[in-house]
């Protein structure tokens, strides 16, 4: 399957890659390593994202995430425009997120998608013609690429976000709150102990830069985001410990997603008030 890589489509700096299609014949199975949204103009196709199938026509808009398989079948006069982008790309350092990064975090992007049924969003005729005249602007300020283009694309791109907001909201399906949004993030954390849940990683997953989305997260949570994964990780190595499922202090601290048997012993004593040795030590007389 074919993969397309940001760099070859998304100039470095640039906020997207925009174009429109016309007369669009088939496209193979194919993914990306950023985010699409896909806006028919005109005629009909099949498209599949991610397993499902759709038939859409004019003023249908879809919603496509890194990574997920994507191919469609156009009909005769079939056109759409094709935004991609990484929206990582419109916060600036040290700003916080726009409406519209907030919008397409990672989380609340899933979140949307499991709420609406599927990645395909319907307007109206009356939704149709404004989608169309900002997408229009944006195309000639991509062409034209004159003094400001840039800050005008990210302006527009929060007024298109905000008007997929509203149409979901209007149709029953608001956007996701705070709250939902950070307990998501709590939630997958849990399940990712093992994985790379460095600052870095989490904070493109909410697509907000790192220097924001640290001071968000300690305020949020109450303490740094090291701290909060090395407490998790502690509980978790934990409970290794009393299921008896791990034999050895190597395979407690693998298990548990510590680089090392000194950093989990670190966090086990910081975290639970414990040293680990003597609590392993006891968890292996109790289940022996």
């Amino acid at each position: 399957m074919k993969q397309y890589r940001s760099e070859a489509y998304i100039e470095e700096g640039a906020v997207l890659h925009l174009f429109t299609l016309e007369e669009a014949g088939c496209e193979d199975a194919h993914s990306h390593d950023f985010l699409e949204l896909v806006y028919i103009l005109a005629g009909e196709a099949e498209e599949c994202v991610g397993g499902a199938a759709y038939a859409v026509g004019r003023g249908d808009l879809l919603l496509i995430r890194e990574g997920e398989s994507h191919s469609f079948a156009g009909r005769p006069t079939f056109s759409y425009v094709n935004l991609c982008f990484d929206p990582t790309h419109l916060v600036r350092e040290g700003a916080s997120p726009s409406a519209g990064a907030s919008l397409l975090g990672r989380v609340a992007f899933d979140d949307i998608l499991e709420r609406n049924g599927g990645c395909l969003v319907r307007f109206s005729e009356a939704e149709r013609t404004e989608i169309e005249r900002l997408l229009s602007v944006m195309q000639g300020e991509y062409c034209a690429r004159r003094c400001g283009w840039q800050a005008i694309l990210r302006h527009y791109l929060d007024i298109l976000f905000l008007n997929i907001s509203r149409a979901l909201e209007e149709r029953g399906t608001p956007p996701p709150s705070s709250d939902r949004m950070w307990g998501a993030l709590a939630a997958y954390i849990d399940g990712h102990l093992t994985a790379d849940l460095s600052l870095v990683t989490l904070s493109r997953r909410l697509f907000y830069n790192p220097s924001y989305f640290s001071r968000v997260f300690s305020h949020r949570f109450g303490v740094s985001l090291t701290e909060y994964v090395a407490s998790r990780r502690a509980d978790l190595a934990a409970r290794l410990c009393e299921e008896g499922s791990a034999r050895t202090v190597a395979a407690v601290a693998e298990g548990a997603g510590f680089s090392s048997k000194a950093a989990l012993y670190r966090a086990f004593l910081r975290h639970r008030g414990e040293p680990f040795g003597i609590f392993y030590e006891r968890c292996k007389k109790t289940n022996s």
